[in-house]
């Protein structure tokens, strides 16, 4: 696969030379390779290299030029390794809009209150911080894990391993993921906890468990309870040296019986059923950041310092 995506690299960037061409005029003569559509009954070649497109499409970046030829909510173009895709619902009547319609084409500047209408704030502060280019520079898909943005087979082969060993966002239907999203943002929270709780739901927590897969350290068991692995649901949520927070005032009396099989699943049943999720939210957030100070420096705090305020 990471071989077919080099191939797919090169029909995409080497427009002068011969393969590009060919396809060109056969396969896609009206847009480019990325946007052809998946043809079953092409040639053994061309379906090798949808094979490869795959791979980019996975990994790859969108760098911003004019951006008339990027997508706003298909593509994928936010400078995120956890999320480069726009996950905001689609506005109607924009589905087909791409990314030069904000841009103001005098200044070459970011419509600053365009986007910040039509965005959760993490994306809003995520497309404002996108440099822009004072000329009409096309945009180029680049391979954002390597410096230069050139893909490299071995590289792309790392992605492939990372991807699919490594921590990745549960799998989740677009429409439960946007229900979510929408019910986070519209909580009144701060944004930090905001962010925090999307990470959470995107598995994306420095948790032991994703420290593991990063091989930062070499075990991830829980440090107060040593038969089961630290992950998101577990550090925020399950573990038995919680049980104090959790079932304080019977606030959440289905804490000890109901069981999730992930914090995704868990936060949407705090948000979707009005389980106070906006006291929910900052408990999590001051669970994760008591686990981490834990971790670099053994500092502890009781309990109490979870209800203040």
């Amino acid at each position: 696969m990471a071989l077919l995506a080099k191939q797919a690299w090169c029909v995409l960037h080497n427009k002068e030379s011969l393969l590009h061409r060919v396809f060109k005029s056969k396969i896609f003569p009206t847009c480019s390779s990325m946007e052809a559509p998946n043809n079953s009954s092409g040639s053994y070649a061309w379906r090798s290299i949808l094979k490869g497109r795959e791979v980019l499409w996975r990994g790859a970046w969108w760098r911003v030029g004019n951006g008339e030829s990027i997508k706003i909510w298909d593509y994928p173009w936010l400078p995120s390794l956890e999320h480069p895709i726009i996950l905001s619902p689609v506005i109607d009547g924009l589905q087909e809009a791409t990314v030069d319609c904000p841009i103001n084409p005098t200044s070459r500047s970011w419509d600053k209150m365009c986007y910040l209408g039509y965005f959760a704030p993490m994306e809003a502060d995520l497309i404002l911080k996108i440099p822009l280019s004072p000329t009409n520079v096309e945009d180029k898909l680049i391979w954002p894990h390597v410096p230069n943005g050139v893909y490299i087979v071995r590289f792309g082969y790392r992605f492939l391993v990372k991807d699919k060993s490594g921590p990745s966002p549960s799998p989740h239907s677009y429409g439960e993921t946007t229900s979510i999203w929408i019910h986070i943002w519209g909580l009144l929270v701060p944004n930090k906890v905001k962010n925090f709780l999307w990470r959470a739901c995107k598995e994306a927590l420095l948790v032991k468990k994703n420290l593991v897969c990063r091989r930062v350290i070499d075990e991830d068991v829980c440090c107060h309870f040593n038969l089961k692995a630290e992950d998101g649901y577990h550090a925020l949520w399950d573990c038995s040296e919680l049980s104090a927070i959790w079932e304080v005032d019977m606030m959440w009396p289905f804490c000890g019986s109901k069981k999730f099989s992930n914090f995704f699943e868990l936060a949407r049943f705090m948000l979707e059923k009005g389980r106070q999720p906006e006291l929910f939210m900052p408990i999590t957030w001051t669970i994760s950041s008591h686990c981490n100070q834990l971790r670099t420096s053994n500092k502890l705090f009781s309990d109490h310092m979870f209800w203040v305020n």
